[in-house]
């Protein structure tokens, strides 16, 4: 029997989360610029030779868009085993880190990677709803890009703040550990026996 090229995707929800208070902000600013443009509540004036009705407007439209976008995007972010490789993927970055980079994944209540009383306010509240859920800390030997650009693409919640790694919430993370397992067991036994010939 035939094994598999690789298992289920499952959505990062700190991605989404990230995202979705992004679109939702959005939104909000969007629909105020909107009603203060057709309701005239602040006095026209030109700016760069255009009226402020017309710049009100433009502001309103790219805000929208940028909630549509965000909503949009939340649904792209997630984490995926391959035979060789776990697969992590967002609109903004793709990446097959390399089960030889990996050094585990093990679970962890989200109040023992990130404990409360040492977050700050924005933070905590955050990291509020998920107190007492489990999230999976993938410990790396190394960041397969570099740290610094990883940073301004992922959200500083994913990165596993008492060593080299990433927090990886997932809405069913016993189904993604034992599929991880599945597949890194998998490359390691054909490693072995790899090395043995």
């Amino acid at each position: 029997m035939k094994s598999k090229r690789s298992g289920h995707r499952y959505p990062l929800i700190f991605y989404r989360r990230t995202l979705g208070r992004l679109a939702l902000g959005a939104l909000i600013l969007g629909i105020a610029l909107l009603a203060v443009w057709e309701w005239s509540l602040i006095e026209p004036r030109d700016i760069l030779f255009l009226k402020g009705e017309v710049l009100i407007l433009a502001a309103s439209i790219m805000s929208l868009f940028v909630s549509l976008v965000a909503f949009l995007a939340q649904w792209m972010a997630y984490v995926k085993p391959f035979r060789d490789s776990l697969f992590i993927a967002t609109p903004l970055i793709r990446m097959h880190i390399s089960y030889r980079r990996i050094r585990s994944l093990h679970p962890a209540l989200i109040q023992q990677i990130f404990p409360p009383d040492k977050q700050k306010w924005s933070r905590r509240m955050f990291l509020e709803p998920f107190m007492g859920k489990t999230a999976l800390i993938l410990e790396l030997r190394g960041y397969p890009l570099n740290k610094t650009l990883l940073r301004l693409l992922l959200p500083g919640y994913m990165f596993y703040p008492q060593g080299e790694g990433f927090v990886l919430l997932v809405s069913d993370w016993m189904k993604f550990s034992t599929e991880f397992d599945s597949f890194s067991g998998a490359w390691l036994q054909k490693r072995g026996s790899a090395v043995k010939r």
